[in-house]
């Protein structure tokens, strides 16, 4: 078991390395916008539900390139296969003369498509998602904030409320991982993945899919006692503070949130310290998290 353990320590250090590698070279923005704004085009949105197979997918988006209609946005909720799943596309029918009814009865064609809905505009040139409510992570509900309110959330309150607002940060960072942790150690032991730092490794890519940051690298791991350095990437708490002139560290909700999900994955009460930052001018940030003696 030893020695699982350190074959596992081993590549979580490697895959550091080689998340490093593909943080500078590969990554690159994704826009999650669910409405657009088109100038003088006459612009559809479409709702699908169908089943999770292959070809469904390919079937439906060909009933589009075959007349020649461009698909300016398209999405997919996460299904497994068998499982019934939802689609949304907005499309452009400017340069296209098809009755939407002929459409929609081309779209409801495709095998495993279960049914299929067309999201009008309300005004030309604008379309939304005004079918898919509420948004969901997973089983529990989401939200899509954008940086304007994360200012507020993360930064601003801050300035109004000083001391005591880093601290409610901290608060709210910590049970967010509590939830978040309980969330990602269940879904993981249910694919088989048990060791700690296999948790560690998905609860890592999650934390990335999500915007918070890129764990790069777990720098130091040990079971016991329970104890872990992580070194972060791109923190969007302390990339919106980097305009503040701090010197100290900034991040309180983040490694709140560190502290939460260690506290869940060692059964212990951890607390999480920011020991370097961009804020003040590091290249990255950086956490120790280790058990809260009180």
């Amino acid at each position: 078991m030893c020695y699982i353990r350190r074959y596992i320590q081993f590549l979580c250090y490697i895959g550091g390395l080689y998340s490093a590698v593909l943080f500078k070279a590969q990554m690159s923005s994704f826009n999650l916008q669910r409405f657009m704004f088109y100038k003088g085009r006459n612009i559809y949105g479409l709702y699908v539900r169908g089943i999770s197979r292959p070809g469904v997918l390919r079937d439906m988006l060909s009933v589009f390139a075959e007349r020649g209609i461009n698909v300016l946005y398209f999405s997919t909720t996460v299904a497994e296969r068998g499982k019934v799943g939802t689609a949304i596309c907005f499309f452009d029918l400017t340069d296209v003369s098809i009755p939407l009814d002929r459409l929609l009865y081309e779209i409801r064609r495709v095998r495993g498509v279960k049914m299929a809905v067309i999201i009008p505009p309300k005004f030309e040139g604008f379309i939304a998602d005004t079918i898919s409510f509420p948004l969901m992570l997973g089983d529990v509900r989401g939200l899509l904030i954008d940086e304007s309110a994360l200012k507020g959330l993360l930064r601003d309150i801050r300035m109004r409320m000083g001391s005591g607002a880093e601290a409610m940060l901290y608060h709210f960072g910590f049970e967010a991982g509590l939830e978040w942790a309980e969330y990602i150690i269940r879904e993981a032991e249910r694919i088989g993945a048990r060791e700690k730092l296999e948790k560690i490794s998905i609860a890592a890519d999650v934390f990335r899919a999500l915007g918070y940051g890129v764990i790069e690298e777990i720098k130091a791991f040990s079971e016991e006692p329970p104890y872990m350095e992580v070194k972060v990437s791109g923190n969007i708490e302390c990339a919106l503070g980097a305009e503040t002139g701090e010197r100290r560290p900034y991040s309180h909700f983040i490694r709140g949130t560190l502290a939460g999900f260690a506290s869940k994955l060692f059964g212990r009460k951890m607390f999480a310290e920011e020991t370097r930052c961009i804020v003040r001018g590091d290249p990255h940030c950086e956490f120790i998290i280790k058990e809260r003696r009180t």
